[in-house]
């Protein structure tokens, strides 16, 4: 009947409408993911950068020697974020 037919199509159009934001959810957090991701490298990679040559001193060798340390740690903070986004 029509009226079985109705119910049938408002069925599926529910269904289609969870689905669709159920995929914009991930999107989301996808996208919100990478972009966090995205920042922190681009900031890492200015931070890098601005490392100067040393020489030969060693105030100057162990401040860039923490500061690596420092960013190996922040950079292993960053795994689960690089793993769910990749």
């Amino acid at each position: 009947s029509v009226q079985l037919r109705w119910e049938k199509v408002l069925t599926k159009t529910a269904e289609r409408a969870r689905n669709l934001d159920h995929g914009f959810k991930e999107a989301k957090e996808f996208h919100d993911s990478w972009a966090d991701l995205i920042t922190w490298l681009d900031d890492a990679e200015r931070t890098l950068d601005s490392i100067e040559p040393m020489g030969n001193n060693p105030d100057l060798i162990k401040q860039t020697l923490y500061r690596h340390k420092e960013f190996q740690r922040q950079l292993g903070g960053k795994q689960s974020n690089y793993d769910s986004t990749m």
